[in-house]
């Protein structure tokens, strides 16, 4: 990523001017940046205007909000924060752009702002592409059915100057049109405040070179098949909570064992090791111990409706379960199980209980003793451990948005190692946004120098769609980059429709997969 030099440099606080569509000064995603910007030294929060209002979606979008908004009253699951004190209160734009107060950056959220306000701010005026109603990008992957709604943060550097690109991310398409755009504006807010950071610590913005030219929303002709797949979802809804009354099963996931390691093993020479009665396997972790090959993995019990880690031998090609290894009140799941100085931690996800658990063994695969806690009043997912050099880090997924959605940025934090006596957010997080690449997917690990990470794709609207293999190419207290160097889709196999897990020890390889 580069950061071409300013003219000027950023190097205090930057000073932000946001302007809002007076309809969305109170929504969820408004609240959620404005208390970021209000609570947080590393900004200051000059002005908040209501600008025009913009015209709404035109055209087949258009229709398409119209009827919904006639049609659905869609709930948020989570309502809007509570309004942090400190905050200005949002007065009406001024007609002369001359009158705003200069500022560092012009944070246009109304998609309809007058021009020359680019020329108040140091550097420029940035915008959301979701926040356009002339661009069709992410309107149309709705309305068409794709499996990534596209979203970038776009500068204008001054007036007449091309648009820049600060950042992109894709996230999950919702069903219904209205709630995918406002679900990618919540999203985008951690885009916006990342790359505030990004400027408050380097001083220049990111840059990703000259901003494509957006697409025209979709025409009239993109209504039917939209029309068409709600139906159909509709009913597919209610078909599974019909076979579910009637004892049927959700789409299970089950484990895979195979040779090979985690950047070439092929999936398709994997052998299935069949689920228990009433339950299923997923999230498994590899571990050797006394010259065996151990498995850890959740079990999850259609009759409770919890998971539990249970355990494993490998033996030849098959799982021989053991029994359960871990059992809380609460749900446990993705049993994340390292060495370090001679003792032997495992740190499940504990999401439903708010908090980080790691574990100590005191009798080998099933005697764990709580050991220590991090992150108390937060809901984190699939979180790992990482030593690196001098340093540890924690990877977790975390959530910020009303919808409660936990796949579309990863958090980072440098920590003192298992005991979790200190821990410090990384300046940048989230350190990876997108539906497609953020959510954890397995243990990160160091081969030939390279770290590896494996993430989930959950584009369209299947959770575990497949998996990625990420290699992480800058990992510092104030930097982070990664790249995707292989996808694995659950196509490899007939009958599957995902895979969202993998992990390998002594020249195996094991994956979970989800059936119909």
């Amino acid at each position: 990523m580069q950061h071409p030099e300013s003219t000027e440099g950023i190097r205090t606080a930057p000073r932000v001017t946001v302007i809002l569509a007076a309809r969305r000064v109170d929504c969820p995603a408004s609240r959620r940046l404005l208390n970021a910007l209000v609570g947080d030294p590393r900004f200051v929060l000059q002005q908040v205007f209501t600008g025009p209002e913009s015209a709404d979606l035109s055209g087949a979008p258009g229709w398409a909000l119209r009827l919904e908004r006639r049609a659905v009253a869609v709930p948020d699951r989570a309502g809007p924060p509570e309004w942090k004190a400190g905050r200005p209160d949002p007065v009406p734009l001024p007609a002369d752009a001359a009158e705003l107060a200069p500022c560092d950056v012009v944070l246009d959220l109304s998609g309809a702002s007058p021009e020359g306000l680019a020329d108040r701010a140091t550097t420029g005026l940035w915008r959301l592409s979701v926040d356009d109603p002339a661009d069709g990008a992410a309107s149309g992957a709705v309305l068409r059915g794709e499996t990534l709604l596209p979203c970038a943060l776009v500068r204008l550097p001054a007036a007449g100057a091309e648009p820049r690109l600060v950042a992109r991310a894709a996230f999950q398409p919702k069903l219904l049109l209205g709630r995918s755009l406002d679900f990618a504006r919540e999203k985008s807010m951690q885009m916006i405040l990342r790359e505030l950071a990004r400027l408050a610590l380097t001083g220049a913005p990111a840059d990703l070179g000259l901003a494509e030219r957006p697409p025209r929303p979709p025409g009239g002709g993109s209504l039917p098949g939209y029309a068409a797949r709600i139906l159909g979802e509709a009913s597919g809804r209610a078909a599974r909570k019909l076979r579910h009354r009637l004892g049927g099963a959700p789409r299970p996931f089950s484990l895979r064992l195979g040779p090979g390691q985690i950047e070439d093993f092929d999936p398709a020479r994997t052998v299935e090791a069949p689920n228990r009665n009433r339950h299923y396997r997923a999230d498994p972790f590899l571990f050797e111990h006394d010259q065996a090959l151990y498995c850890f993995f959740e079990s999850y019990s259609y009759r409770d409706g919890l998971g539990h880690i249970a355990v494993g031998r490998i033996e030849d090609d098959g799982l021989t379960e053991i029994g359960p290894a871990l059992t809380r009140p609460y749900h446990l799941s993705f049993p994340f199980i390292f060495r370090h100085a001679g003792e032997i931690f495992m740190m499940p996800e504990t999401h439903q209980a708010g908090r980080i658990e790691i574990w100590r063994c005191t009798d080998f695969p099933t005697g764990w003793t709580l050991h220590a806690t991090t992150l108390d009043g937060v809901g984190a997912a699939d979180p790992v451990l990482l030593q690196h050099g001098a340093d540890w880090w924690l990877f977790a997924n975390l959530c910020n948005d009303s919808i409660g959605d936990l796949s579309s940025e990863l958090h980072l934090f440098r920590i003192d190692g298992p005991d979790l006596t200190w821990i410090e957010p990384h300046p940048l997080n989230p350190v990876v946004i997108g539906s497609e690449v953020a959510r954890g997917g397995g243990r990160v690990v160091e081969i030939g120098g390279r770290l590896l990470r494996p993430s989930q794709d959950n584009s369209g609207r299947s959770y575990g769609r497949g998996l990625n293999l990420m290699e992480i190419v800058a990992l510092s207290p104030t930097s982070y980059e990664e790249r995707r160097i292989r996808h694995l889709s659950a196509d490899f196999l007939p009958g599957l429709i995902g895979c969202h897990h993998l992990d390998a020890a002594a020249g195996r390889v094991v994956i979970d997969v989800c059936r119909r």
